[in-house]
């Protein structure tokens, strides 16, 4: 789906009411994820390859790895996934929550 006219794109999960979560990360699942985007040369699962730390005996992928600063602030990951959440040209989307401003300004300020 493109999104803007910064020519990016975004890459979508279906939604599954009955399971809002979506299926559990596991640490070997994302091992497996990794190995297979570089046989395939290409994502898997949003995954792209290993990185360092998956060679760590005791590292957890999924149990230990945390949202960073550089990805979610600098590279600007926070501001798309807002606006795709609340921009009311995306209304019609099921992530979109645009008609639910007020509750989400209500749960902030508590």
């Amino acid at each position: 789906m493109k999104v803007g006219n910064k020519g990016g794109h975004v890459h979508a999960f279906p939604f599954n009411q009955e399971n809002v979560k979506g299926p559990p990360s596991t640490h070997p699942q994302c091992l497996a994820d990794a190995r297979a985007a570089v046989s395939q040369g290409k994502p898997v699962q949003g995954v792209k390859g290993p990185c360092w730390f998956a060679g760590l005996q005791y590292y957890d992928l999924v149990k230990v790895t945390a949202v960073d600063y550089m990805h979610c602030v600098l590279e600007g990951v926070t501001k798309s996934l807002i606006n795709l959440w609340f921009s009311t040209s995306l209304k019609t989307e099921p992530f979109n929550i645009s008609d639910k401003v007020h509750e989400v300004d209500k749960k902030l300020s508590k």
